[in-house]
């Protein structure tokens, strides 16, 4: 929660306009395809125009089965990141692990994602995890092998 604060208020102070909400349809064609490829059975939610470091493309909020899947996806139609919303008890066993013995106490979990990013012909992997231990909030950004890389 205190990192979504931090964010939108670099945001106002940036001066940064929220993203505006765009038809499916009305996405370019090649967005379209991109997220069609990789997502074919997929119900699309909800689409906006989106900047990432000051190039222009979409977020795009899916429904795929149970699973919630939010896209960055250029305007080249190219998948720049998927976060999907997992259930705590499907971490892998390392981040689990990082997450217990870097946090010990009682952990409530209010949300947890696991984050892909193309590399060429590889993809990093990372959970973003927030949840609360014992009365404190953390955001924590987690390795698929188990390294914490940030907590906010």
């Amino acid at each position: 929660m205190a990192a979504l604060s931090l964010h939108l208020l670099g945001a106002l102070l940036l001066g940064i306009a929220p993203a505006a909400a765009v038809e499916w349809g009305d996405a370019p064609e090649a967005v379209r395809e991109g997220v069609a490829k990789e997502h074919p059975d997929a119900e699309v939610r909800e689409v906006r125009k989106a900047r990432h470091r000051s190039e222009p493309g979409y977020q795009v909020k899916l429904a795929e089965g149970e699973a919630r899947v939010r896209l960055e996806v250029r305007a080249d139609g190219t998948i720049r990141e998927t976060r999907t919303e997992i259930a705590p008890e499907d971490l892998p066993g390392a981040v689990a692990a990082a997450l217990a013995d870097r946090f010990p106490g009682r952990r409530a979990f209010a949300t947890v994602e696991k984050v892909v990013v193309p590399r060429g012909r590889r993809e990093a992997t990372t959970y973003q995890v927030e949840m609360t231990v014992d009365g404190r909030v953390f955001g924590v950004v987690v390795a698929e092998s188990g390294s914490i890389l940030n907590v906010d």
